[in-house]
């Protein structure tokens, strides 16, 4: 069997050396002629609706065959991923310096488009940590104090969303996508390294219920934190909410991975803590004095936009 592969593999890489001597010594049109023929194969790739829209084609199949065989599969992740959504979606709302409603609204319509675009099944598309923070990062440029200005920090928020997608789309449609492995395994670790220490020390303030600026470094928040937390200025009814949550999220996943009749169907620990969190603190604010620095989830009315004469701060 080894000599067998042995030789297949020779027998391919003489194949792909004879393909790759002939290619080098085409003439000048025979080359144009080959250049051409790409170009047509791509031309008409794209112009194939149900390549540009894989949605055409498959979902008259799932009409056809019944969508009530999977309805039961369908709602059960439906579900699943609603209940990850929504905790998700109001951090990374956090994260990028933006109300934490705002977060949710992300979270709607990623799935739409790709529903419509997309061709894998299995593809889970939307924010993520990493994003979230860079998008925080380029907020504070903009608008130094994003709680004070939270529309101007929408705004920029949704300027910057639409040029990186601008981009992505003109790279995509260039098939720039190579330049993704000009980036070693190394630099992409290490951010991933950094970005995961970097966004739960962000996210301590919220735990501890302190003031701390979002626009200092990873040395100066921690420095702030161990300050404000000796000078007494700690919430730590806050803090043994945030123990709580953390060990029963890491419990009922664990109960989820070894139980076999939840393996099935989960049990939503995110979401589940969420619920507990929020009736916990709505209970007991005003024993505890929670609400001096904690994060505003829903707005209280509807969203204010700008008058044609007024411009945001940012702006001026």
């Amino acid at each position: 069997v080894d000599r067998s592969a042995a030789m297949a593999v020779h027998e391919e890489s003489e194949d792909y050396m004879l393909e790759h001597f002939k290619h080098g010594h085409l003439s000048a049109i025979d080359r144009t002629k080959e250049i051409c023929s790409e170009l047509r194969t791509e031309v008409l790739y794209c112009l194939d609706p149900c390549k540009l829209c894989p949605i055409l084609r498959w979902f008259p199949i799932f009409i056809r065959d019944g969508p009530l065989q999977s309805l039961l599969s369908d709602v059960v992740s439906g579900v699943t991923v609603a209940a990850l959504n929504v905790p998700q979606g109001l951090a990374y709302g956090l994260l990028a310096q933006v109300p934490a409603a705002q977060g949710l609204y992300t979270c709607i319509l990623p799935p739409l488009v790709y529903m419509v675009f997309g061709t894998c099944m299995h593809m889970s598309v939307g924010a993520f940590a990493l994003i979230a923070r860079l998008a925080g990062e380029g907020v504070l440029q903009v608008v130094p104090n994003p709680q004070q200005d939270p529309e101007a920090a929408v705004t920029a928020a949704v300027m910057m969303a639409f040029l990186s997608g601008t981009i992505l789309l003109c790279a995509g449609l260039l098939r720039f996508g190579f330049l993704a492995t000009l980036l070693s395994d190394p630099v992409l670790n290490g951010c991933i390294m950094a970005m995961g220490i970097l966004i739960p020390t962000s996210q301590l303030k919220y735990a501890f219920q302190v003031t701390v600026a979002s626009s200092l470094s990873w040395i100066e928040t921690i420095v702030t934190l161990i300050e404000n937390v000796a000078s007494g200025g700690a919430n730590y009814y806050s803090l043994g909410i945030f123990a709580v949550s953390l060990f029963c999220i890491l419990g009922l996943q664990q109960a989820n991975s070894r139980c076999t009749c939840l393996k099935r169907i989960p049990i939503p620990a995110e979401l589940l803590v969420v619920i507990f969190a929020t009736a916990t603190v709505k209970i007991f604010e005003p024993r505890w004095q929670l609400s001096a620095s904690s994060p505003k989830v829903c707005p209280s009315s509807k969203f204010q936009t700008s008058r044609p004469s007024e411009q945001p701060s940012w702006q001026s």
